[in-house]
């Protein structure tokens, strides 16, 4: 993709959740509902977004692109992520959401 300056494979083998906790009321001062805006910017920040999939021979393997681990394991780099208004004007995630770390998930 134009812009992508480095690729690699990563295999989840368990990983830490992130609990975010939308904040009704701030939602609604900016006129965003949970959801699609914020629930989504979540989604994409975090736990990416697959953008195509490439094909090597009989396998099919999708292609996710989402922020870097250690953008996504600090709590107050995803609390200034942006979240696009109606308006137009963007304001942090950490202004609609309260974050914090989880528990350890094994899959």
């Amino acid at each position: 993709m134009p812009g992508t300056r480095s690729v690699f494979a990563e295999r989840v083998a368990g990983g830490y959740f992130v609990d975010f906790d939308l904040k009704r009321e701030e939602l609604a001062r900016y006129g965003l509902s949970g959801r699609p805006t914020a629930q989504d910017v979540i989604m994409s920040a975090v736990g990416g977004e697959n953008v195509t999939t490439t094909i090597e021979g009989r396998a099919r393997f999708p292609v996710n692109v989402r922020y870097p681990r250690e953008l996504r394991d600090d709590l107050d780099a995803l609390g200034r992520v942006l979240v696009m208004t109606p308006s137009g004007a963007q304001v942090p995630l950490a202004q609609v959401a309260d974050l914090a770390h989880g528990a350890r998930a094994r899959r």
